[in-house]
C-alpha cells in the first residue's frame, strides 16, 4: 500500500490558518488566542487537539540618549579637514548653536524637549541642513564628514521621533513626516553612489545602516507600524 502521509491543519484564532508541520505564527496584536490543530492521516481524523495563548506586547527599548547625540556631534570638531568643512559648510553655525542648546535639556523632562523642539522648529531646520549637506555628500572633497554629520542629524531626528512614543508618525505632536521623506528620497540617491563609488561612500553608509538598525530595536512594530516601516526602508534601500 502506498504511504499516506498525514495533513495538518492549524487554526491560530486570528483568522489565520496553516497546513505545515510545525508552523511558526507571530501575531499582530496583543490577546487571548485559542489554537486549534487537526491532523488527517487517511481517512482517519483526529479529534481537534486546543491550546490558548496569551500574546503580551515587548516593551519598546529606551531611546538613543541625546547626550550621546551631542557626544557624536562635539567628535566631529575632532576629524579630518573638520576646517575645511566649518567654512563650506553654510548651516554649520546653526547646528552648532543647536546643539549648544540642546546640552542644557539634554537631561529636563521628555515633555520640554519637545515643546523646545516645536518652539524652535527644529524639523523644519533638519530640513534645510538635510538638504545643503546632502550636496556636499554628492560633490565635493569633503564627503566622509559630511556623511558623518549626516548620520549624526539622523540619529537627532529619530530622537524626536523616538521620544514621541507610542505616538505613530501620523500622530505625533512634533511632525517628522517631511523629514523622514526627505531622507528617503536622499537613501535611494546615496545607494546609487555607494554603488558607483564604494570606496567613497561604504564606510559612511555603513556606519548610517548601523544607526538606523539600531533603531528598529527600538521600535514597537505593533503600536508604530509607520515609523518602523520607515526605518526599515532606509535599511533595505541601502543594504
Amino acid at each position: 500500500m502506498p504511504l499516506i502521509l498525514p495533513t495538518f491543519a492549524w487554526d491560530f484564532g486570528d483568522d489565520d490558518t496553516s497546513t505545515e508541520e510545525n508552523p511558526q505564527h507571530p501575531y499582530e496584536e496583543e490577546g487571548t488566542y485559542t489554537v486549534i490543530l487537526t491532523v488527517t492521516n487517511g481517512l482517519c481524523t483526529s479529534n481537534p487537539k486546543t491550546q490558548t495563548v496569551d500574546v503580551k506586547q515587548q516593551p519598546e527599548r529606551s531611546c538613543l540618549p541625546l547626550a550621546d547625540i551631542i557626544g557624536e556631534f562635539a567628535d566631529l570638531q575632532q576629524g579630518e579637514h573638520f576646517d575645511a568643512f566649518k567654512i563650506n559648510f553654510s548651516a554649520y553655525n546653526d547646528i552648532e548653536t543647536v546643539f549648544k542648546e540642546l546640552e542644557s535639556i539634554a537631561t529636563t523632562p521628555v515633555a520640554d524637549q519637545l515643546q523646545y523642539f516645536v518652539d524652535n522648529k527644529i524639523p523644519d531646520r533638519l530640513l534645510e541642513w538635510l538638504t545643503e549637506l546632502f550636496r556636499m555628500i554628492q560633490v565635493g572633497d569633503l564627503k566622509k564628514i559630511a556623511l558623518a554629520l549626516y548620520r549624526v542629524l539622523a540619529k537627532l531626528a529619530m530622537y524626536i521621533q523616538c521620544i514621541q512614543k507610542p505616538d505613530d508618525l501620523d500622530k505625533a505632536n512634533v511632525d517628522m513626516r517631511d523629514v523622514f521623506g526627505l531622507i528617503q528620497s536622499q537613501m535611494d540617491i546615496l545607494a546609487k553612489l555607494a554603488k558607483q563609488s564604494p570606496t567613497v561612500y561604504q564606510i559612511g553608509v555603513n556606519a548610517l545602516i548601523a544607526a538606523f538598525r539600531e533603531e528598529i530595536g527600538r521600535i514597537n512594530k505593533l503600536k508604530r507600524p509607520l515609523y518602523f516601516e520607515m526605518i526599515m526602508k532606509y535599511v533595505e534601500t541601502l543594504s
